[in-house]
């Protein structure tokens, strides 16, 4: 029995963009003079050692962007007195669950999307990063009087507050906002105050009919749970499509389709992120070499790891390591 290989052409960003939220900037484009947001206090984070911070500021956002080593997980305060947009970019050996205080721990699949959540004010999130290692966050403060000006009527009450949700126009810009952090404050900034008020306008168009649309279509959280706990569990598998829907009950096509729904990437995709995400949990610890890494994981060789890693992270595996691992400790495994 053969696995059936879904791949996705790659999109460009402006693609990506629906055309009425592009159409609402070009309407009224922002003044580099003026509306700049001020920033909040941080994130507390407990149990881990920040290794690098970065903030900048543009029309109606604020932005915090921390990089954070740990030993055996964490813990994130992100209570605020403004409405706050956090961004876990990146994540390396677990994932980070956030949740209203008064609610019950869970868990996250590691390859899970819903990195981001939307947090009104003076709500008290925490966020426990069971088994993370290193992590890269993205904390914006949203400037809610700017948001009025440019929408009209109650900006406030079209900022839902949501917790672990995902959505990938709204995260390009977040990423794209966090290069711009490594930038520098430089002023005037058109660019990345386009950025900002897109971002803005974006989450404000987050509820619609075609999220529900989407919410219909996608596997029960019990299935979703099962699905990925399987395919973690046997990552370096050749697992087939017809294993997988068979263990849910459903069509091997109506469960491609549904599976996308509910993670944002077709079944081939999400195994083979899963396996990068694993690979960068060996890399940050410097014990292996590479093509040591690549079959742990379950890549044929060194050369089809490189390849999806690179394509996946956008940097090659040493160069990822070379970032986040001493020399010395890289030299060991070479």
């Amino acid at each position: 029995m053969q696995t059936a290989t879904i791949t996705q052409p790659r999109e460009r960003f402006a693609e990506s963009l629906h055309s009425p939220l592009t159409e609402s900037v070009a309407r009224k484009p922002p003044d580099d003079s003026a509306g700049v947001c001020k920033r909040s206090s941080g994130a507390d984070y407990q149990g881990g050692r920040i290794v690098k911070r970065e903030h900048r500021t543009w029309q109606g956002i604020a932005a915090e962007l921390v990089e954070v080593r740990c030993n055996e997980g964490f813990h994130i305060n992100l209570r605020s007195e403004g409405t706050r947009l956090s961004v876990m970019l990146e994540e390396v050996g677990g994932r980070t669950a956030f949740r209203h205080r008064n609610q019950r721990a869970t868990t996250v699949a590691r390859a899970s999307a819903d990195s981001m959540s939307l947090i009104p004010p003076g709500i008290d999130v925490i966020g426990h990063g069971e088994d993370v290692r290193f992590a890269r966050h993205l904390l914006l403060d949203l400037d809610i009087s700017f948001l009025t000006d440019v929408l009209g009527g109650n900006a406030a009450n079209q900022l839902k507050p949501r917790l672990m949700f995902y959505e990938p126009g709204v995260l390009r810009l977040c990423q794209l906002l966090a290069e711009e952090c490594a930038v520098g404050d430089v002023q005037p900034d058109p660019y990345g105050n386009s950025l900002a008020t897109t971002l803005l306008l974006g989450l404000s168009r987050l509820e619609g009919s075609a999220q529900c649309a989407n919410e219909r279509s996608q596997l029960a959280p019990w299935q979703t749970r099962r699905i990925t706990e399987y395919l973690e569990a046997h990552l370096t598998d050749d697992t087939t499509l017809d294993t997988l829907s068979e263990m849910v009950s459903l069509s091997r096509s109506y469960f491609c389709r549904a599976f996308k729904a509910s993670t944002g990437l077709p079944p081939h995709q999400w195994l083979m992120k899963a396996r990068v995400e694993r690979a960068k949990g060996i890399l940050v610890e410097a014990k292996m070499s590479l093509a040591e890494v690549a079959l742990t994981v379950g890549f044929s060789d060194q050369a089809h790891f490189t390849r999806i890693f690179s394509r996946t992270v956008g940097h090659s595996p040493r160069a990822w390591q070379r970032a986040r691992c001493s020399r010395t400790q890289i030299r060991a495994t070479a």
